[in-house]
C-alpha cells in the first residue's frame, strides 16, 4: 500500500498523508452533475499525462447516471496509475474555478 502527501493551498490550505486507497476513495476521477454546481470534473494529472474519463479507455470508465450524470474511472485503473506515478495534480474543475491538490509518494 503505498502513502502519498496531498497539499493544497487555495481556497483553504491543507497537508495530509493518505494511502492510495484513500486517494480512490475520496478523489477519484470523476465526471458528475451537480444540482448546483453543474458539471463537476476531477482530473489527475502529471507533467506528461492527463487522466480524465475522456482520456482513460473507455473500458475502465463505469457509468454510474442514476437522475443526474456520474461517470467515474474504475477503482482497478486507478490503482495502476497510482502504482506508476510518483508525482501528480488533482485537479477538480467547477463553476469557471478549479481546486488543485498536489500530491507526492511518500
Amino acid at each position: 500500500m503505498c502513502r502519498f502527501r496531498l497539499k493544497r493551498t487555495y481556497p483553504t490550505e491543507l497537508e495530509i498523508t493518505v494511502t492510495s486507497e484513500q486517494i480512490i476513495s475520496m478523489f477519484p476521477i470523476e465526471l458528475q452533475e451537480h444540482p448546483y454546481m453543474g458539471m463537476i470534473n476531477r482530473v489527475w494529472k502529471t507533467e506528461d499525462n492527463l487522466f480524465s474519463v475522456d482520456t482513460v479507455s473507455p473500458e475502465f470508465v463505469e457509468d454510474l447516471t442514476a437522475e443526474k450524470k456520474y461517470l467515474k474511472v474504475k477503482d482497478e485503473k486507478l490503482l495502476k496509475i497510482l502504482r506508476n506515478v510518483s508525482r501528480f495534480r488533482i485537479i477538480l474543475y467547477y463553476e469557471n474555478k478549479e481546486d488543485i491538490y498536489h500530491v507526492e509518494k511518500i
